[in-house]
């Protein structure tokens, strides 16, 4: 009685855990018959039980999605093979009423005789870093498009002072190719005449240290050998 009474504690301390793990966590037998879901799966899923506990992987699944066929694939694999499996779930916005990206881990399951008995999946939800990882993509390809299309030129540095962008109209003007520019310093690639490359130097390690906005005059020469002013900031 008391280790049938310890291993009632236990697992009534399992359940506890899971019920309020933040993962996603769901059970299948052999069949791939859903014999639990967590709360946390159910919000992520916006799904009720009924939906979910009994129900074959295929039945609650659209195997026509892309990614749901990936998951019930990764599935039934891990319950053939007995192999653990990591699957990259990514669906937009539609078919859970909300984008879901999750990084899910398939572990089988164990009879007594050694045969794959279900398969446990826990998901860890990053939705929230995907769509801002995305939504940080989207604004790079604004930015981009407007750099490239602008008649000012346009050049990024990092704290190493080197440069990761130059736009068309940069390129341009100083007759400099990517290969020639980009990844040098000013003080590795230069061809302003005025100021010298490391004035210009001190000027970026000087803003990067303030994080202050800064102007500076320069001069460049053009194709006829003439001074041609313009402010950069």
């Amino acid at each position: 009685k008391r280790l049938d009474a310890e291993l009632a504690k236990q697992a009534h301390e399992l359940r506890t855990l899971v019920e309020h793990a933040p993962d996603n966590i769901i059970r299948y037998d052999s069949d791939t018959r859903a014999t639990y879901i967590n709360p946390q799966l159910l919000k992520t899923l916006n799904r009720t039980l009924e939906d979910v506990l009994g129900k074959l992987a295929s039945e609650r699944l659209d195997e026509q999605h892309p990614a749901m066929r990936g998951y019930v694939a990764a599935l039934q694999h891990v319950i053939e093979t007995g192999k653990p499996e990591e699957y990259l779930l990514e669906v937009e916005e539609g078919y859970f009423g909300r984008a879901v990206y999750d990084n899910i881990h398939f572990a089988p399951e164990f009879s007594p005789a050694g045969k794959v008995a279900g398969v446990i999946a826990i998901g860890r939800d990053y939705t929230r870093q995907r769509q801002l990882e995305l939504e940080l993509a989207r604004r790079e390809r604004e930015f981009r498009t407007l750099a490239e299309n602008s008649p000012d030129m346009i050049v990024r540095y990092d704290r190493d002072c080197r440069r990761i962008y130059a736009n068309r109209a940069y390129m341009i003007s100083l007759a400099a190719t990517a290969a020639d520019a980009l990844g040098k310093t000013p003080l590795e690639f230069w061809r302003l005449a005025a100021p010298s490359a490391e004035k210009f130097t001190g000027l970026l390690m000087r803003i990067m240290l303030t994080g202050s906005m800064e102007g500076i005059q320069v001069e460049r020469l053009d194709d006829k050998g003439r001074l041609v002013y313009f402010a950069l900031h």
